[in-house]
């Protein structure tokens, strides 16, 4: 494997692991419009993380799972980046 894979924002990664678990707790709209508006109002609203390699990815998510703050910025977002996506949808009914 090699050790890089060009210039990465692990938040992304990070707002997509909690956004299915949010969006089916919401009983949210899960269609594509939908999942995509919540991540980028989400991501929009945190920092980025860049790294440059497997291993600074690796680092990285180590220190966000060891920091609970995190966990709880990129929660919080998801939940108000789905809250807002449900109550102004960019599609019809």
């Amino acid at each position: 494997m090699a050790d890089s894979h060009g210039l990465k924002n692990i938040m992304e990664d990070l707002v997509f692991e909690k956004l299915e678990e949010i969006m089916t707790k919401l009983a949210s709209c899960q269609c594509e419009n939908c999942k995509m508006d919540s991540a980028a109002y989400a991501l929009n609203h945190l920092p980025p993380k860049y790294v440059v390699s497997d291993r600074g990815e690796l680092i990285s998510r180590t220190q966000y799972m060891d920091k609970g703050q995190y966990e709880m910025d990129v929660t919080m977002a998801v939940i108000n980046g789905v809250s807002k996506v449900m109550e102004h949808p960019r599609h019809d009914d």
